[in-house]
């Protein structure tokens, strides 16, 4: 029957020595012991922390990018509305003033904001009707002359029917 040994190399002098010894015989250095090389917890645990931040963002964005893109329709909604009140005064100050509507809007004080389209259209009796809309609504507004109220429809459906804003 055949024995085996188990050695291990000193980390100083490369000599054979057993694996249980803590001096090498040879050199006399003192030899490092061996150390658990299991799982580093740590390393797992910032894993699973991150994945878990990972989602978290994930289910928090699903949640918030559809609400911003709705809150962005709706505030170019409001500027397009707010814009035809503007054009619709300033038609009627014309019209009070001169006692005759404006060929155009650009002959009224009245520059719409950034995005948003009025236009003017004038039937041949001298009523009026205005309509605006913003390019990142959806919603198209209109005013017409000797009326208080405003109307809307969305813009994805030309055919609708016109309802007041609230």
């Amino acid at each position: 029957m055949v024995e085996e040994y188990a050695f291990k190399c000193c980390r100083v002098c490369r000599g054979d020595i057993n694996l249980d010894v803590l001096i090498c015989p040879f050199c006399g250095s003192r030899q490092q012991v061996k150390q658990n090389t299991g799982v580093p917890w740590l390393t797992v645990a910032l894993a699973l922390l991150g994945f878990c931040c990972i989602m978290f963002f994930g289910i928090m964005s699903a949640f918030a990018i559809p609400r911003l893109h709705v809150v962005r329709t709706s505030t170019s909604n409001a500027r397009a509305l707010k814009n035809v009140r503007a054009a619709k005064s300033g038609v009627e100050t014309f019209r009070s003033r001169n006692g005759m509507l404006p060929a155009r809007l650009e002959t009224i004080p009245f520059i719409p904001d950034d995005g948003v389209t009025v236009c003017l259209q004038i039937s041949p009796v001298g009523t009026y009707q205005l309509r605006g809309f913003h390019e990142r609504g959806d919603r198209e507004y209109v005013a017409f002359s000797g009326n208080t109220v405003f109307f809307f429809r969305e813009r994805d459906r030309p055919g609708a029917k016109f309802v007041p804003v609230e």
